[in-house]
């Protein structure tokens, strides 16, 4: 078959398996990892310009890190970022071992990588503040992630070029995240009543799934 028809049915193929992730059907995380797997082996996983794609990039370190493969979303990363594209290739290299660790729960390390981020688009820098606010709840600096609080909020303020969709992602999180923070702190003892409710009418936020797991441990104790 001809290499451009291939492309194309793997294509359909792996975006008809996000769609169906998107709408919270788990079994397709396996398929697309397979899918993904079949793109690596065929040699389909570059772009026209012969770079591999920041958002397919991300996207193979997500799924890889949703189904638990840690060696193999490790082995990615060091084997395809250099096909990366050059002005974000340093970035996107220490915010996929960062999200890596952090899923270990080595947040020490995962600070780490972090540490090292430029942050020169929005992306990067949206997505390394909402994993640092992550690991600062995990590891108990709260002082620390007011301070990164701020500075976020501080951020979208005053970046005009971040889309609408990923502004509300970001706040809707900062919102959530900033309750969870009160309760666990003791700040604000009121039931968990007021966190789920915000939860569930709030459609789009960030890091949906950890904020679910947080409000489950408080909920237990």
């Amino acid at each position: 078959m001809d290499d451009n028809y291939i492309k194309e049915v793997y294509k359909k193929m792996t975006n008809y398996c996000i769609l169906r992730q998107n709408q919270g059907v788990k079994t397709f995380n396996t398929e697309l990892f397979k899918l993904y797997n079949e793109r690596l082996k065929l040699n389909i996983y570059l772009d026209h310009k012969n770079v591999f794609p920041q958002t397919t990039f991300r996207n193979y370190v997500m799924i890889g890190i949703i189904l638990g493969k840690y060696i193999w979303t490790e082995n990615f990363i060091k084997k395809f970022s250099k096909y990366l594209p050059e002005e974000i290739s340093s970035d996107e290299v220490n915010l996929s071992y960062s999200k890596l660790f952090f899923s270990r729960k080595n947040y020490e390390r995962s600070l780490q990588y972090l540490s090292g981020l430029k942050g020169l688009n929005y992306l990067h820098y949206s997505d390394s503040a909402i994993l640092k606010l992550c690991t600062f709840y995990e590891i108990q600096k709260y002082e620390e992630a007011y301070y990164e609080m701020d500075k976020f909020r501080h951020y979208i303020r005053n970046h005009d070029d971040i889309p609408k969709i990923h502004k509300e992602y970001a706040l809707n999180f900062l919102r959530i995240y900033k309750m969870l923070i009160k309760i666990r702190t003791g700040v604000d003892k009121k039931d968990l009543f007021q966190i789920e409710n915000a939860m569930n009418k709030t459609k789009l936020k960030s890091r949906e799934s950890w904020l679910s797991e947080k409000i489950t441990e408080l909920r237990k104790k």
